[in-house]
């Protein structure tokens, strides 16, 4: 509901979006969900007792500081935008509160180009719902390599100890949202931790040396390679053999590369993957490397 008035607020009042801006609420949303995990209150809104150094949850400031280091006049923001700030946000382990603000703000043109679409809690949790897992958990390892905002982070399943969780993504914003919702899931203040564990990459190019027992998400559709990026990927991987790709195929390749023996790679793909003969490659591939749990 807060993030829906939000919307249509901006809606009606042609609010334009600046970066400035968007980082800043969702800097907002971030502390009143960690404000919400404890019994403390404020009496002034509290992005602006942050920057004034009156509050500052000292296991996540660092996450907080990630987004708004370099935003110019937060209390100014926080004043002509008040009505932004008003809302109020309770932290639920399994809802990307963040995640939903930040794609719900950031154009939709902008996210089509990437290839980039949110993945519904709903559908994140049933695909982590199907995991089938083995008696031992403790040192399976899983990973997202196109993570967004961490919605998926959010879903895995609890017999996944946090220091076997690892994330990705290209977007650095996205990256610095998903850290957010990595720490608050597991109540983690570990920098270095939370850093190497959710990292910023292409990863297209990761070693095939990095290895999961289970790999998920739901990797970008239709990207936009440069000729020059195109030509970088035909010749990298098999099932880009020729310069039409379509970026679904290679993470999926890639995502077999890093999957241990008898691991689990568990995608949402399009039907036309079934199908369409353009993707006759990648399925040849997974038909050479996989079985498959229906």
């Amino acid at each position: 509901a807060p993030v829906q008035e939000i919307v249509s607020f901006i809606d009606e009042n042609n609010v334009e979006i600046t970066l400035d801006i968007l980082l800043s609420v969702i800097a907002d949303c971030a502390l009143k969900l960690i404000l919400s995990m404890s019994e403390t209150s404020l009496n002034k809104p509290v992005l602006k007792a942050f920057i004034d150094g009156e509050y500052s949850p000292d296991s996540y400031a660092f996450l907080i500081n990630d987004l708004i280091e370099e935003v110019e006049g937060v209390s100014d923001i926080i004043d002509n935008y008040s009505e932004l700030f008003a809302k109020e946000y309770y932290y639920e382990k399994d809802v990307d509160v963040i995640g939903l603000l930040y794609i719900s703000l950031k154009s939709s043109r902008e996210r089509k180009v990437q290839g980039c679409y949110y993945t519904p809690s709903k559908v994140a949790k049933r695909l982590c719902n199907n995991l089938i897992l083995s008696d031992n958990m403790d040192d399976k390892k899983i990973f997202d390599p196109c993570c967004g905002t961490g919605n998926f982070i959010l879903q895995f399943p609890d017999s996944f100890d946090y220091k076997n969780v690892y994330a990705n993504d290209i977007d650095s914003l996205s990256v610095k949202l998903a850290r957010i919702n990595y720490a608050l899931r597991y109540r983690l203040s570990d920098k270095k931790l939370i850093y190497s564990h959710i990292t910023e990459s292409d990863y297209l190019y990761f070693p095939k040396t990095k290895k999961f027992d289970y790999i998920l998400g739901n990797p970008p559709w239709g990207y936009h390679y440069s000729h020059e990026e195109k030509i970088n990927l035909h010749n990298k991987f098999d099932c880009a053999t020729t310069l039409s790709i379509e970026s679904y195929d290679i993470f999926i390749e890639q995502a077999l590369n890093n999957l241990k023996m008898n691991g689990t790679l568990s995608f949402i793909l399009p039907h036309a993957i079934l199908n369409v003969k353009s993707h006759t490659p990648i399925r040849k591939i997974i038909f050479e490397k996989c079985s498959f749990d229906y």
